[in-house]
């Protein structure tokens, strides 16, 4: 209780306009980090599910953290003072796992460091990478959708972000949101927890499943832009804007969730 009252609280404090601005992005139009909502209580559960390991260890303050967390400390520092709030949240992915440290201790932290390093999924980018990233994903995926659509015969025509379809008097728009920053990141986020969270230990598994996550969500958007394309051509664009959309979104996941775990059950 002393060390939650002389290092957590405080911290707490601290960092309590740079937490608004995180949840802020969490809620942001563009809905790119929207499961940085899931994101905390997945680690509670985890914790929780595991504290029979845990509480086995006493809790010992190892002041070896400080190299970890006074790093935190400063960069949230740097960047208060030049309201730079994106430095001031990267800085948690240091105090987070330094407080614990410092507090808790190594040993009882055996196993548990996956757990606090769920902070890189749940702290947003600098706004300049997010767009920069964005920007890339978007056109890759509205131009790989396209190319697959007329390949597959749907007769579609790019003009900027509109994609016209022969035969209708519409187009599709494929908005920020749709160009793949969002599915990206949810797609780590979901491998880095199969990846430690469930199956077995090995690096390679481990690595392989982090690694994956990456071209599998951009393909999967391809083939979801390409998709929506066939059904504007086949059912109006009205009906793939709509029910086609939803359709298209739940069979993109149900798909990388599905090659996701089926790599993970070859690879284990």
């Amino acid at each position: 209780m002393k060390h939650i009252l002389l290092v957590w609280l405080p911290l707490v404090i601290a960092y309590g306009t740079t937490l608004m601005w995180v949840v802020d992005r969490w809620n942001a139009p563009t809905l790119y980090y929207q499961h940085g909502w899931l994101v905390p209580f997945i680690a509670a559960a985890i914790i929780f599910y595991r504290r029979p390991q845990w509480l086995k260890t006493l809790a010992v303050a190892d002041r070896r953290a400080l190299w970890l967390f006074l790093p935190g400390l400063f960069m949230h520092l740097c960047g208060a003072m030049l309201m730079i709030d994106s430095l001031s949240a990267s800085s948690l992915v240091l105090t987070v796992p330094g407080a614990a440290w410092l507090t808790l201790g190594r040993e009882r932290l055996r196993g548990l460091w996956p757990v606090l390093f769920l902070a890189l999924f749940a702290v947003p980018s600098p706004m300049y990478i997010e767009g920069r990233v964005s920007f890339m994903l978007k056109e890759f995926a509205v131009s790989g959708g396209a190319g697959l659509a007329n390949w597959l015969g749907a007769g579609v025509t790019r003009v900027g972000a509109n994609l016209n379809i022969d035969g209708t008097s519409s187009s599709l728009y494929v908005a920020d949101a749709c160009g793949g920053l969002r599915s990206l990141m949810a797609m780590m986020t979901l491998g880095y927890c199969v990846a430690f969270f469930i199956g077995s230990t090995s690096a390679v598994r481990r690595v392989t499943l982090l690694l994956v996550t990456v071209p599998l969500a951009v393909t999967a958007n391809v083939v979801r832009i390409a998709a929506l394309c066939l059904m504007g051509r086949w059912f109006g664009v009205e009906f793939a804007e709509g029910i086609g959309h939803t359709l298209a979104n739940v069979c993109e996941w149900v798909a990388d969730v599905s090659l996701l775990l089926l790599l993970d059950g070859v690879l284990s």
